[in-house]
């Protein structure tokens, strides 16, 4: 974000999409295997990631520069089970 902020007049942005991710985890838990334990996993509070991302679309909010997000399926918690 930073860097379409810094260039934003270099390379006359007029406006940024983004598509896919925003965030790594969008339902709020990750989970790891763990080694050695079949079907045994280790969850993780992501909800971080939620709290990272509008400081990180505020950056191009402050410069003015319009942009639009659409979110991929991770970033809506719809990510298939492994």
């Amino acid at each position: 974000m930073q860097y379409l902020a810094d260039t934003r007049e270099d390379k006359n942005l007029v406006f940024a999409t983004f598509v896919g991710a925003i965030v790594p985890h969008g339902d709020g838990q990750f989970r790891q295997a763990v080694p050695g334990a079949e079907g045994q996993f280790r969850y993780f509070d992501t909800l971080e990631e939620w709290d990272i991302a509008p400081r990180s679309i505020a950056i191009l909010a402050r410069t003015g520069l319009r942009s639009l997000l659409a979110a991929g399926q991770g970033s809506l918690g719809r990510q298939d089970p492994d």
